[in-house]
Parts: C-alpha cells; sequence; structure tokens
C-alpha cells in the first residue's frame, strides 16, 4: 500500500520503477536502513516507531513503556526488568 501511494504522487525521483522495486526500496528502508517504521500498522520515519521505542530500551536495558491502543495482551506496566539469574 506505501509503494502503491508513492507511485501515485508521480514523483519525479520514482520516474521508470515498477511498482515491485518501489515495493523493494520501501521494504528495504524499513528492514535494513532503519529509515522507516511501523506504527498501529502504519509505517511512519523510523524516530517515530515502536521499533525504535524497542531499541532504545533494549540498549538502556529497561521495560518498554506502556503504550495506548492495541498492542498485544502482555502488560508491560507490571512486569520488573529481570536479569538471567531472576529468568532462570
Amino acid at each position: 500500500a506505501s509503494a502503491q501511494a508513492l507511485m501515485a504522487r508521480q514523483l519525479p525521483f520514482l520516474r521508470g520503477f515498477a511498482l515491485g522495486q518501489v515495493c523493494h526500496f520501501v521494504q528495504i528502508a524499513i528492514s535494513k536502513r532503519k529509515l522507516l517504521g511501523y506504527v498501529d500498522g502504519g509505517i511512519v520515519p523510523y524516530v517515530h516507531s515502536i521499533s525504535m521505542a524497542k531499541s532504545l530500551c533494549a540498549q538502556q536495558q529497561c521495560p518498554l513503556p506502556a503504550v495506548s491502543g492495541p498492542t498485544d495482551d502482555t502488560d508491560r506496566a507490571g512486569l520488573p526488568v529481570a536479569d538471567w539469574d531472576v529468568a532462570r
């Protein structure tokens, strides 16, 4: 859907590329380059994405803050940070 939206804008720098190629560009921007990410199923700049929030929390070894809206069934706010000894 994102590639289709980009193609619909008829951007000059995408002229001559097929839809499949633009899909590939978007996928690389998400998975390899970390230029784009996801929030609530939509594609956003990486700095605003859940992936960046998770990465920062992992680096700082802190729990991911609770987010409003639909995510998953786990209640992160009530879980303590565990080290390997506690996790075993």
